[in-house]
């Protein structure tokens, strides 16, 4: 899972405006159309991603801005704001990466299975 910044969130610092909340609606996951139908799930479905560190349920989107076998998700979302309380940080493990021993909070390995 890859997750960068939206147009909207670069960060969670302005996740208490109201234009961000409104136009951000709730978090998503976005497939490539082949991945949804290879796990047997449609757009709007509830997915659960999970690893070590943890697990998050994101509503899926579909489409082909994502590579086949990569699940786009954007980050900067406050868990109190969020269901079930929960970000893509749950997800994190906290590694280093494997160039120049940077974070590797935007590149993710997790399992996905539909809820």
């Amino acid at each position: 899972m890859i997750s960068p910044s939206s147009r909207w969130r670069m960060n969670d610092s302005y996740a208490n405006d109201k234009t961000t909340h409104k136009v951000s609606r709730d978090a998503t996951v976005i497939f490539h159309p082949d991945d949804a139908n290879r796990f047997g799930v449609k757009e709007g479905a509830r997915v659960r991603l999970e690893n070590e560190a943890g697990w998050i349920e994101l509503t899926l989107k579909i489409d082909d801005i994502v590579q086949k076998g990569v699940a786009l998700s954007y980050k900067g979302r406050r868990p109190k704001q969020e269901r079930m309380c929960r970000n893509l940080n749950t997800v994190n493990p906290g590694l280093k990466s494997d160039m120049g021993e940077s974070s590797s909070v935007h590149s993710i390995e997790v399992s996905i299975r539909p809820c």
